[in-house]
Formats: C-alpha cells, structure tokens, sequence
C-alpha cells in the first residue's frame, strides 16, 4: 500500500525472471511493510529442480557448477540420467543485529556473488559450492547510511517511503487485520494469482534467453546514463538487463520503448546526481532527450530512407546542371 513503484508486479517479478545481478534495496522506514515485501517475494517464487544428494541445491543441467564430491556419489537412474528432485526456494532471513563474523566467518560474500561459485576454508577444510543467490535488502535510513559503493552494485535500488492517503491506510490495516485472524482465507483468496505470478516467472525465464536488445537502444541508455551523470557502466549494463527482463515477461523476444523507459525509471534514475552548471550555461535548458528506439530494424529502416533522400538530391543536382 502506499508503494507504487516497489509493489508494482511487474517491478517484483523482474527480481526472479533474472536472479543473476538483479538485487533489490528497499529504502524506507519503519512499519512500511519492507519485510512483508520480502517474504511475499519467496512466496511467488517457483520451485526449483536440484540434484538428489546435493547440499547446495546443484542445478542438474551445470555439472560444471557442482559443488565439490557430488559428481562421485551422483544417482541415475535406468536411463543413465541424474536423480532429479523438486525443493522449495530456500529463503534465508538475516537476524538484526548479527555480526559478519558469526554470520559468514571468512566467506568472502562479494566475491561469491560475482563468481557465481562460493569458496569455504576453515581449520584445513577446503570446499566450494554454487552460489546465485538472490539479495533482497532493506533498511531504515534513520539508522545510518548505505555506502556508495554497495549502493553501485545493487541494480534496483527504490524507496518505500511515499506518504499514503487515508484511503491506503484503512485498505492495510483491513488486510492486515484480516490475516491475523484468518490467514488461511488470506491465502486461498491469493492462491490463483500467486500461481498464475509463478506460471508467468518460469515462461519468462524461457523467454529470457531469446531476448535480444538493439544497438540504437543501447545508445539510448548510455545516453540517459551519461544525462544523468552516472559513474561507471553498471547503470546502463544493469538496465538494459532490466529492459530485456520486461520484454521477457511480456513473452516477447525484442526489448521494446516501454521497456526502455521502465528500465530508466527503475535503474538509471535512483543513480543519477545532480550536477551543477557553470554560471555561463545556468540559463540553457538541457537538450531534450531522444526518444527510445523500437529494434535495430528500425535504425536500418531510418538509414535506408536517409540513403534515398541523399540520391533523390544528387539525381537532381545532375538534371539543373
């Protein structure tokens, strides 16, 4: 309630059609629900497919990724194909308060992240496993600050905390209400569309691998980025991931103007800082930004008309001479 932007489906469910970079921060204060939010996510996510026996929840079709000793004691059955199970998306709640070292010890958590495979070593005790974990994270900004450059490498980063109308307020606590005393009611009032959510994830994640983004829209989000003064690339390489997310979860296989503005909005917005003009350019207003282009054909189709005018006027110049 009162969340347009983080609550909108479509913004959560971008979250588990790519879990690969695309992390989440939720900014906003206390009592607006950022743990509910969390715990809703894992509730839409699908199952996944492990391989029997695996203690890290091994994807059957990455034997590259296995952790270590799995591949010796795998099961197969008459087929000679690996014994396959379906678990519930694990979903790990970090307690308030916990300190890194009791928390990890000497797992070095960015690094895992970024490599995809997580290295353990303790007391003579080496051992690697697979590690695509998705962070979904909130805090309270009364309680101190995020550093910038954990800040850089989450791709979302939204804030919650939009004041609410009265209307807002009465429809949360009436479901809120309504769950402490009937849960259960809760959840079959749900049950459709939660299925349908995680129906819509597993099309998505199919659709994702066929998806393409054009070139002319790569040049319209590096544009944006470099409008908005982001540092680095990470904006406009996690938005065009964002962009062709969208267009996953629509089903379609090219990323579209939509989906260009929906990335902007979501990822290269929260990132861009505001620059101060010299005082001889304080008058000029910005050049206006162009508009987002549809697919690489029509970039083409823009040429080749630019290539016919240019011969039209050549042919002519030739006929006045």
């Amino acid at each position: 309630m009162g969340q347009p932007l983080l609550l909108n489906p479509r913004t959560l469910l971008l979250l588990m059609v790519d879990g690969t970079f695309l992390w989440l921060l939720s900014l906003a204060r206390r009592g607006t629900a950022k743990t509910v939010m969390a715990r809703g996510l894992h509730a839409i996510l699908p199952p996944i497919d492990v391989v029997v026996g695996s203690m890290a929840n091994a994807d059957p079709a990455c034997p590259e990724e296995w952790e270590d000793g799995l591949a010796q004691r795998t099961e197969y059955d008459s087929d000679g194909i690996v014994k396959t199970q379906v678990v519930r998306s694990p979903f790990v709640q970090i307690p308030l308060g916990v300190t890194e070292d009791r928390l990890i010890g000497s797992v070095d958590v960015e690094e895992s992240v970024k490599t995809g495979v997580n290295i353990v070593e303790r007391e003579g005790i080496s051992f690697k496993h697979p590690c695509k974990p998705l962070l979904i994270a909130t805090y309270n900004p009364e309680e101190g600050t995020v550093r910038e450059h954990l800040l850089d490498q989450i791709a979302i980063n939204l804030s919650a905390d939009l004041p609410m109308n009265f209307e807002d307020r009465v429809a949360a606590v009436g479901i809120a209400t309504e769950f402490q005393e009937a849960s259960n009611k809760v959840f079959e009032m749900v049950n459709e569309e939660t299925e349908y959510a995680k129906t819509q994830i597993i099309l998505a994640r199919e659709y994702l691998k066929d998806t393409t983004i054009g070139r002319e829209q790569l040049k319209y989000l590096v544009m944006e980025a470099l409008r908005g003064g982001c540092q680095g690339h990470r904006a406009e390489l996690y938005a065009a991931r964002v962009a062709k997310c969208l267009a996953a979860l629509e089903g379609r296989e090219r990323v579209g103007v939509d989906d260009l503005k929906k990335a902007v909005e979501l990822v290269i917005l929260p990132r861009s800082i505001i620059n101060e003009n010299p005082p001889d350019q304080q008058n000029q207003q910005p050049p206006p930004p162009p508009p987002p282009p549809q697919n690489e054909e029509s970039g083409e189709e823009q040429n080749e008309e630019e290539e016919d005018q240019e011969d039209e006027s050549d042919q002519e110049n030739e006929q006045q001479e």
